[in-house]
């Protein structure tokens, strides 16, 4: 099963089709918290931004569902199973994929009505069952390992577990375009938050307005914008807006000093990183000139702490988390 934002209606009852067919779980970067992150059949994220081990279970898949969602990026749709795709827009139908069967309508009526069909015709799946098990776990375990190691500055993944530890449940999180965009849908483990992105990720600048226009939309919840150095500088003096309005939005720049998901792609074919190499501004001290609140972190305690501090504090704040410019697996040009 391949869940999308549409499907956010629909969540508990597609948590109970989920169970009673015993399906391996993918979900679309926005869909993160539709089903619950340590659930042993979750797979992760679909694509370059999601698990080797959902790639694998699609792969070996006789029969895709997709709820509320289209694919993206078209790479990573299997060509082996049929895809069965339900949503309320006839123009979603068959983006990306083509189609066994698509179904238009409201997924809220349509999915119980597929639970009560299952639950009429049970069929035995322990294998797969088993296998699924298997293939999340020992991804989820990787992700531990890959998370639980700290530095100054910090690996990726130390700083986006650290993100995860602090973030309120009902949070929103604003996502901007970048090596951490991968990162982030990696390893964040997703609760109750509302996760925006920017389209197909072509946007350098998206997460600090969108976290503005969250916060003025959503007063009493936490909003984060989460934005690397190359794309936080597109749009950074729109913290002068939310000093000015009064908005405790949070901002983490994850600072690696260079363009990282263009860096590191050229290193891997062999080509000349001419252009990707960033010269910083103090990005703590901008905040401060602007009237909000600057911070830094280099290492993931400090980024917990200092996180934790900030949301307290309900002031505009912008922090500077200085990370390493790691690989993100399968990265390819």
């Amino acid at each position: 099963m391949l869940l999308g934002k549409g499907a956010y209606a629909a969540a508990d009852k597609i948590k109970q089709l989920a169970e009673s067919v015993q399906a391996a779980v993918v979900t679309t970067y926005t869909a993160r918290s539709l089903f619950p992150n340590d659930h042993p059949q979750y797979a992760g994220g679909l694509g370059q931004a999601g698990s080797e081990a959902s790639s694998a279970l699609l792969a070996e898949s006789d029969l895709i569902l997709v709820l509320g969602g289209t694919w993206w990026p078209d790479e990573y749709t299997p060509t082996q199973a049929r895809i069965v795709q339900v949503d309320r827009s006839p123009g979603h139908m068959g983006i990306g994929h083509e189609l066994e069967l698509g179904v238009v309508g409201d997924l809220a009526q349509i999915v119980p009505r597929l639970l009560e069909l299952a639950a009429a015709k049970p069929l035995d799946r322990a294998a797969w069952k088993q296998r699924v098990a298997e293939a999340a776990g020992a991804w989820k375990a990787k992700l531990e390992q890959e998370a639980g190691a700290d530095a100054s500055p910090m690996p990726p993944q130390r700083a986006i577990r650290a993100l995860s530890q602090v973030i309120a449940p009902d949070a929103i999180i604003a996502v901007d375009t970048g090596d951490h965009t991968l990162w982030f849908n990696r390893i964040f483990q997703a609760r109750s938050q509302e996760i925006l992105i920017s389209g197909t990720w072509r946007t350098l600048g998206f997460a600090l307005p969108a976290a503005i226009a969250a916060q003025l939309e959503h007063p009493e919840r936490q909003c984060i914008a989460i934005a690397g150095d190359g794309g936080s500088v597109q749009t950074l003096m729109e913290f002068q807006t939310a000093v000015q309005l009064g908005l405790p939005i949070v901002m983490v720049v994850m600072n690696n000093g260079c363009y990282a998901m263009e860096k590191n792609r050229m290193t891997g074919s062999g080509l000349q990183t001419l252009g990707s190499e960033l010269v910083n501004p103090d990005f703590a001290m901008l905040a401060q000139a602007c009237g909000g609140t600057g911070r830094k972190a280099c290492t993931g305690a400090e980024l917990e702490k200092q996180l934790s501090e900030a949301l307290a504090a309900r002031k505009p704040c912008i922090i500077d988390a200085s990370v390493a410019p790691a690989v993100v697996p399968h990265t390819k040009i």
